[in-house]
């Protein structure tokens, strides 16, 4: 059937029109592989029910006969959030689904944007929307609930009588407090998740630093200067958001995820005085350093901040700027973070090894760096570079990685994972990479450590890690021990489907 004809719906029938609006109501149902929160997937959703239509979600991971329940469902559409390293897993499922469905698919999100090529030539491939997708998903609905063609949908590409309609891509939506809320509502029908005492919330987009590891450099090169790249909702809008999961679902504590949270000092100002009136609860941040003040953080602190991440990723400059274009120095890291534990509030650092170009040394100096920090909770993960990349590039004129380097070598975890990089002293740095949050932690154990690196990779050290790292995250969250290890299960069962 070409995907421009109206859609059969699996369970027959139809749906009630869109408040006046001619046309079925139209139903897409989301489905992700592990029990966690996607940013994307929550404004999808409201979008979509904003418009009239119907949205729903299904979590692997949480179902015990995800095919039965879906096709209880009867969608129009079915759509798969495509992550990298559980991307393979995902289009397995997807794969399952189609073939005893044979439902419409349509798959997004962050591999799907860098990689559509690969992901619509799959055979469970019907659609690929690239980059943002509210607008773009509305309108294929309103098209296909109308019977109308919809193969010139823009941030859409389309499979069709065996061959491949790729459109542009549309402008960005610059006026975020246009979207409506998101809808968790989806995600929150799950006990497991709505129980957390303590949510995520991300609010900005974009990001004006070109940070060779982050994906929003190449995100901004894709859209080629369509509309403005780093949005901000107003205040009021964020406050809304927080406080309608707070009344709704219940809430503790808040994480806030956004990269360019204290960019902006004057927004800012007013989130901590609104934050403050109308919430008024606990609240963890994520910084850039050399936007930190002492005014800033004290205006956090005030706000009921109890834990600050700044994002370190290696304790050598020339490795930090020149590898990963962090443009961040030594001096600006450790002012930062001291003014953070001057205000008695928790130190969080973001770290990698396993970098093009580092050393066993220069990983030293990274838990160096980070205990003369004084930091709280060190993370470490490995470095994750994506093929088709800058720095996959590089890494490749280094001659650090093989030339057909692809998808299939890319692993399917950040924090308990190898690097196909060819590094010397490869098994110490990811042994290290092991040790790297108890060794902040009690530095005393720093010599040990660096004899036990010798040692062949084994299942004891990945267990001293997972065991560090539930330690420290129990102890600076909310999220308590049952809740952690529940989700972790499951997201690591998840990453076996």
């Amino acid at each position: 059937m070409p995907l421009s004809a109206p859609v059969c719906r699996a369970g027959g029938g139809s749906r009630p029109g869109r408040n006046g609006v001619s046309g079925f109501a139209m139903k897409i149902v989301f489905i992700q592989l592990d029990p966690i929160i996607r940013a994307g997937i929550v404004s999808l959703s409201a979008c979509v029910k904003k418009a009239g239509h119907q949205a729903d979600l299904l979590i692997v991971s949480e179902e015990k006969n995800l095919i039965e329940k879906l096709k209880s469902m009867s969608p129009d559409l079915v759509g798969f959030p495509l992550v990298s390293g559980m991307h393979e897993q995902t289009m397995a499922i997807a794969e399952k689904i189609k073939s005893e469905t044979h439902a419409l698919t349509i798959f997004g999100g962050p591999h799907a944007t860098f990689y559509p090529e690969e992901i619509i030539r799959h055979e469970a491939a019907d659609i690929v929307c690239l980059g943002e997708g509210e607008e773009a998903l509305v309108e294929l609905l309103d098209s296909m609930s109308r019977g109308k063609n919809y193969l010139d949908t823009r941030n859409m590409w389309f499979k069709n009588g065996g061959k491949i309609v790729r459109n542009a891509l549309r402008p960005f939506n610059e006026d975020l407090d246009a979207l409506p809320l998101q809808d968790r509502s989806i995600y929150y029908k799950y006990e497991l998740l709505r129980r957390q005492p303590s949510k995520d919330f991300v609010f900005t987009r974009g990001c004006p630093y070109r940070c060779s590891f982050c994906f929003n450099s190449h995100f901004r090169e894709l859209y080629g200067g369509q509309g403005k790249f780093v949005r901000r909702p107003g205040v009021g809008r964020v406050i809304d958001e927080i406080v309608a999961v707070r009344d709704n679902y219940g809430l503790e504590s808040v994480m806030i995820m956004d990269d360019l949270f204290i960019a902006d000092a004057e927004w800012l100002g007013r989130f901590v005085r609104e934050y403050k009136k109308r919430v008024n609860l606990p609240f963890q941040c994520e910084v850039r350093a050399d936007l930190v003040t002492e005014n800033i953080i004290g205006e956090l602190k005030e706000a009921g901040c109890t834990a600050v991440a700044v994002g370190v990723e290696s304790g050598v400059e020339r490795i930090r700027n020149d590898v990963l274009k962090k443009n961040l120095c030594d001096e600006k890291i450790i002012s930062a973070c001291g003014a953070i534990t001057k205000a008695g509030i928790l130190l969080k650092t973001y770290n990698m090894v396993a970098i093009p170009g580092e050393t066993l040394a220069d990983a030293f100096k990274t838990v160096e760096f980070n205990i003369r920090l004084n930091t709280d909770y060190a993370w470490c993960s490995v470095l994750r570079i994506y093929p088709d990349t800058p720095l996959a590039h590089e890494a490749v004129r280094m001659g650090l990685l093989d030339e057909n380097f692809s998808l299939k070598d890319f692993g399917n975890s950040y924090l308990l994972s190898g690097t196909p990089l060819k590094l010397e002293n490869k098994r110490e740095i990811l042994n290290l990479q092991r040790f790297f949050p108890l060794v902040v932690k009690f530095p005393a154990l720093f010599p040990l450590v660096k004899r036990l690196i010798t040692l062949p990779p084994n299942r004891v050290f990945d267990l001293i890690f997972q065991a560090s790292y539930a330690f420290l995250t129990i102890s600076t969250t909310k999220i308590g021990l049952k809740n952690f290890f529940t989700l972790g299960l499951k997201t690591k069962n998840a990453l076996k489907t």
